[in-house]
């Protein structure tokens, strides 16, 4: 795998009182994460700075392993890992007593990318100038679109927007999206919160990654271009650029 890069930003946006999306990312294990206090419940700032701490620091203390299945189960014991703690700190502080977060994390190791995700943070894979989405959300929404229920592209308007089905800190047993995706020289990897994918249109995301090589001010720019079209929400993204070979581009 080529040389990794991270970059990230987030902001308050021009609603909120607080800014309740933590990130963060361990450039030596190759590990990111981003994660969003669940809908203004208490303390939702508390609960995604655990879980983006916790689970990096899980992650760091297992001995994991080669092949896709051990670096698949790596990656969700660190998440459960970060649920459990969630848990155990509402219990022990009745402040925070129902709190919760989502979760997006990504793991970079021999062409591969595992990712998890409980929740609707996405990760996003923009690789020769087309944006994929790699994850699903765990909305009531997308369930009602799997479904055929509702047509996606009148989904926003739904009265159910924004409804969590699953989130750290419900429950004692979380079901945790894994899979692997391959992560080639030249790829960008973008895990964000709602607050970003909400906001932007793929083509947008496109269009400014096209145009802007810098990591760091791309994810400010992206930040930007979301508060530009409301900031109705936290706004959190995180990017992981994997670098091209000698005369390659993204």
């Amino acid at each position: 795998m080529g040389r990794l890069q991270f970059a990230g930003a987030s902001d308050i946006g021009r609603l909120r009182g607080r800014n309740e999306d933590a990130l963060g990312f361990a450039a030596e294990l190759g590990l990111a994460v981003v994660a969003d206090g669940v809908g203004g419940n208490a303390a939702g700032h508390v609960a995604s700075a655990i879980a983006v701490d916790t689970a990096i620091g899980a992650f760091r203390r297992d001995p994991g392993g080669v092949g896709p299945e051990r670096r698949l189960s790596r990656l969700r014991r660190a998440v459960e890992a970060a649920n459990a703690e969630i848990l155990s700190r509402a219990m022990d502080v009745s402040e925070y007593y129902g709190m919760g977060s989502t979760i997006a994390a990504a793991a970079f190791a021999d062409e591969v990318a595992a990712i998890a995700s409980v929740g609707d943070s996405r990760i996003y894979r923009l690789r020769q100038g087309q944006l994929t989405q790699l994850t699903v959300d765990h909305t009531v929404v997308q369930e009602e679109i799997d479904r055929g229920w509702l047509d996606a592209a009148v989904a926003a308007t739904s009265p159910s927007w924004g409804v969590l089905t699953r989130a750290l800190g419900v429950a004692a047993d979380v079901a945790v999206d894994v899979r692997e995706e391959s992560a080639c020289p030249g790829d960008l990897f973008l895990l964000c919160t709602d607050g970003l994918s909400d906001a932007l249109e793929p083509g947008e995301v496109e269009q400014m990654a096209s145009c802007q090589e810098n990591l760091t001010q791309l994810a400010r720019e992206l930040v930007f271009r979301a508060n530009e079209k409301g900031g109705f929400d936290n706004i959190s993204v995180l990017l992981v650029g994997i670098a091209p070979l000698a005369g390659g581009s993204r």
